[in-house]
């Protein structure tokens, strides 16, 4: 089964319609579903769409109930289905990348893991692509999922 890195940016679109990307996000989570392809994820993963969720409850986009609600549902579908990256273990590597190609640590987590599991990270995020494309061909954009 191959696997696959997500960053927020594409597994938001699960749980907020009408954003630009949703059928290709949604086409990952039905292969999800369908165990034709697995999440190896960072913990981190959690923490930025708690963060995405409290700031649409705070613009009126979400009630926080919903929101609420998509949280649980997040964890209870990545923790049927899918492995978590040892990623503290490699914070000063991250550090190093994040620094080295001016990211967020954030954004370093998910491209290092990409590099270190040698397995291809999607997001929604142009600018991130745009400035690690040539030195990690393992990073795409949600628009280019296809299985393979």
């Amino acid at each position: 089964m191959m696997e696959i890195i997500l960053d927020t940016s594409v597994i938001i679109k699960w749980f907020v319609m009408g954003e630009n990307g949703e059928k290709n996000a949604m086409q990952i989570f039905n292969d999800i579903c369908d165990e034709k392809i697995a999440l190896v994820e960072p913990k981190l993963l959690f923490y930025e769409f708690n963060n995405v969720m409290n700031t649409l409850v705070k613009r009126g986009i979400k009630t926080k109930d919903v929101a609420i609600k998509d949280v649980v549902s997040l964890k209870n579908l990545l923790f049927g289905f899918h492995g978590f990256a040892e990623d503290i273990f490699h914070g000063s590597e991250i550090l190093y990348l994040s620094l080295s190609m001016n990211l967020s640590s954030y954004d370093g987590t998910y491209v290092f893991l990409s590099q270190l599991y040698n397995i291809p990270f999607y997001t929604a995020n142009e600018k991130l692509v745009a400035k690690v494309k040539k030195s990690h061909s393992m990073v795409n954009l949600l628009q280019n999922y296809h299985i393979q």
